[in-house]
């Protein structure tokens, strides 16, 4: 009987050593379904406040309620989006880094409205950092870049700028047809 033990343990040692990479790739893929699967499980189960915190410079604030806010809460969207606006959602009197992070972080998106007010504005740049940051802790990539102007060299940080080279994003025109395909994408 002991003579069978050791022989089945230096077989199947020997099996393993064999197949080690295959048996590697298998409980990678297997460690990775885990994960996933418990990921969805944590992001089906958190109740999102907002479907998306929307970071804009305040010079960019007329188009935001007067074109983005009706296509994407009133009547084109369907369903209706809830937009976290800071004119609007958050309160007065609270700390902005404190009302930034509570905003990235209760709502499912965070959509960045580029232009070369955005790339100048130092507030714009750390909800852009502080998006960022949500993306590489939470494993979700929920960050939306829509480019509204060109943006200028010198108003292009570095962070922006890789941001740009990274990630696909969607380019407001003046072209009605240009436009309707830039809310279909959003």
């Amino acid at each position: 009987a002991v003579f069978l033990l050791a022989y089945l343990v230096v077989l199947i040692c020997s099996a393993m050593y064999h197949f080690r990479w295959s048996l590697r790739l298998k409980f990678f893929y297997l460690g990775n379904w885990w994960r996933m699967h418990q990921h969805r499980k944590q992001t089906d189960q958190t109740k999102f406040c907002f479907d998306a915190f929307v970071c804009y410079n305040q010079s960019d604030s007329h188009w935001v309620r007067k074109a983005l806010v009706p296509q994407l809460e009133n009547h084109a969207c369907n369903p209706k989006l809830n937009l976290c606006l800071y004119e609007r959602d958050w309160l007065v009197g609270h700390d902005i880094v404190h009302c930034i992070t509570e905003s990235i972080a209760t709502s499912r998106k965070t959509l960045l409205i580029v232009t070369n007010a955005f790339a100048q504005s130092q507030w714009c740049h750390l909800e852009m950092t502080m998006a960022q940051h949500k993306v590489m802790d939470s494993d979700n990539d929920n960050v939306i870049l829509a480019m509204m102007e060109d943006i200028e060299p010198i108003n292009l940080n570095p962070r922006l700028a890789l941001l740009m080279k990274r990630r696909t994003y969607l380019e407001w025109t003046e072209d009605a047809d240009g436009q309707r395909l830039f809310w279909v994408k959003l």
